[in-house]
């Protein structure tokens, strides 16, 4: 997770912390930094300080170089708009949150996934046997 103040040219402070949504073990983990974010938000709200999740899916990173060009292939066509996002969907996502278009949005995860929640499960590698049975 990353947390950090709103640039200074923004009229309202801001925190935004960046968890991704992907695997079932860590799924609870993001569950409460999504949580702790909301409780945030309450609890600052009287101090004009907003705290926002951005919630990326599938992005093109130094990571998918660790997975096969096929699987990296499948990952990229997980979503609707069947292509990888890039640090600028996040980058864009951020500036949104903490600029002044952000200035009454609190406690709220902004996925930035291409519309792949819409979709359903996801599995980067195949799906284990144990699913099939």
């Amino acid at each position: 997770m990353v947390v950090g103040p709103a640039p200074l040219s923004t009229s309202l402070p801001s925190l935004i912390a960046v968890c991704r949504v992907s695997r079932i073990p860590v799924q609870r983990v993001r569950g409460g930094v999504i949580a702790l974010s909301k409780t945030v938000a309450v609890e600052w709200a009287p101090y004009r300080i907003h705290a926002n999740c951005i919630a990326p899916g599938a992005m093109d990173t130094e990571g998918q170089k660790v997975y096969s060009e096929e699987t990296r292939k499948r990952s990229a066509r997980s979503n609707p708009m069947m292509r990888f996002g890039d640090a600028f969907d996040i980058a864009d996502a951020a500036v949104y949150l903490s600029g002044p278009s952000g200035k009454f949005i609190t406690g709220e995860t902004l996925i930035v996934d291409g519309g792949g929640a819409l979709w359903g499960e996801f599995w980067v590698s195949d799906k284990p046997d144990y699913f099939n049975a």
